[in-house]
């Protein structure tokens, strides 16, 4: 046990060092970027317009861009070094735990892997609130820059409006795509910045809105009280679908958490058949053959409520 006590130590240790070496270098880093006259140093550097990613090719690049796009999507404003390293972290912790109380090494890495995947989650929920608060928002903040508009003022000056009227997070979106456009970026690329952070089809239809607009003239406050009619009419929209698809949803809720469950209480509280079910090969199969016929499961149920938006 004393063994285990030191490992256990080391391991949480050591994780939350490099956690803290990796914070100071990043904080470090950024001082050094803000001394250079980069002032926006702490935006996330795949926010930038001028910076566009080619589709990665190998399962490992699509996994560090979903991630990234995730982290960014979510508002935190937290740089993906910072996500790596609390992610290790949170599976060094968890490894530590899983160690101490089965003292098996096969749990245990298991432990760590879900430790560290333990945040994605958090990251994805954080995600599609904030999403779904910019879609209830998008049809007022578009009646403002209509109103706007009319009154005068240029599609600069309404849109800097926007963002010291809003609440938030439409706020620090108008206010970043205020900041852009004072740059001399042009509309169509602060659009696909605003379009990349919000990845809303709604965002995307505004962003057309105003590009056609800036190359072709027209009456601006027109097809913004028009295009603020039709995202009200797709907000009520998937409401409806929302409300029609909530029996599928929970159904789909119980089964993905049904799996999980029986298998933490049988890892905890019958630890005897829980070993018998991991010692022999046959209960391996039929374990793994589990796990992957409820991925499959949940994939399908998830494709099939979401095909309709």
């Amino acid at each position: 046990m004393e063994i285990q006590i030191i490992t256990i130590v080391c391991f949480v240790g050591g994780s939350l060092l490099a956690t803290a070496v990796g914070m100071l270098v990043r904080n470090a880093m950024l001082r050094t970027a803000q001394a250079h006259g980069g002032g926006n140093a702490e935006v996330p550097a795949s926010w930038s317009p001028a910076r566009k990613l080619a589709p990665a090719t190998s399962l490992v690049g699509r996994i560090d861009q979903a991630l990234t796009q995730v982290v960014d999507q979510s508002g935190l404003g937290w740089g993906i070094w910072s996500v790596v390293l609390l992610m290790v972290a949170c599976g060094g912790a968890a490894a530590a735990v899983a160690l101490l109380w089965t003292d098996d090494l096969v749990i245990t890495c298991l432990a760590m892997g879900l430790g560290m995947i333990a945040l994605v989650p958090m990251f994805i929920v954080r995600r599609a609130k904030r999403i779904a608060l910019f879609q209830k928002q998008l049809p007022d903040v578009l009646d403002l820059l209509a109103r706007a508009v009319r009154a005068g003022e240029s599609l600069e000056q309404a849109v800097a409006m926007v963002g010291d009227n809003s609440a938030e997070p439409m706020a620090g979106e108008f206010r970043r795509c205020s900041k852009q456009l004072e740059m001399g970026l042009a509309i169509p690329a602060v659009m696909r910045s605003l379009a990349g952070r919000v990845p809303l089809t709604e965002v995307k239809i505004f962003g057309a809105t105003l590009t056609v607009h800036r190359q072709t003239g027209g009456n601006l406050a027109a097809m913004l009280e028009r295009l603020s009619i039709v995202v009200r009419d797709r907000l009520n929209y998937r409401r409806q679908l929302r409300a029609v698809t909530a029996a599928g949803r929970m159904s789909a809720t119980l089964v993905a958490a049904a799996g999980p469950m029986l298998f933490f209480y049988l890892m905890v509280f019958e630890p005897e058949y829980f070993g018998r079910l991991t010692a022999t090969s046959m209960g391996q199969m039929l374990l793994a053959t589990a796990v992957v016929l409820e991925t499959v499961g949940l994939i399908w149920i998830w494709r099939m409520l979401s095909q309709s938006k």
